[in-house]
């Protein structure tokens, strides 16, 4: 009865489909490690370049300024990742407001002013775009609607 139980339990994990997370690649945590460990090895060479501008002072070791190095290109590497992936990243509610290639207001015609006419009509209605006498703009940093 064990053995069943295992081959049970070996089998549902073999023919487990893959899930995925709401990210796709690249993945965020990957995008971290890759910057923060080029951080990390800039500082270490810029540590070590600082020693080097002075090697026989008193005080200054190696392995001390190759550390300091690192740390503050682990820090600097982690921030400019965040940057990266906050620049990249797509909110929910923006990917909500562009409609699909084959929604009727994304549809090109022969007629572009009148087809573009439609489209903002058909964007307003769903909710996608602000209505032409709203006078509403998107803030782009944040992207919020007013």
């Amino acid at each position: 009865m064990k053995q069943v139980a295992i081959l049970i339990v070996l089998l549902t994990a073999l023919v487990q489909i893959p899930l995925h997370a709401q990210e796709r690649e690249p993945l965020v945590m990957r995008i971290m490690l890759e910057w923060t460990a080029g951080g990390v090895g800039a500082g270490a060479l810029v540590g070590g370049a600082v020693w080097l501008t002075d090697p026989g002072k008193k005080g200054n070791k190696l392995s001390e300024q190759t550390a300091r190095g690192a740390a503050w290109g682990a820090i600097v590497g982690a921030i400019f990742a965040l940057t990266v992936v906050n620049n990249s990243a797509i909110p929910p509610a923006f990917a909500e407001m562009r409609p699909g290639a084959l929604h009727p207001a994304m549809r090109i015609t022969s007629d572009p002013i009148g087809e573009e006419d439609r489209r903002m009509d058909l964007l307003a209605a769903v909710g996608g775009a602000p209505s032409r006498g709203g006078g509403g703009f998107v803030m782009p940093v944040l992207n919020l609607r007013f």
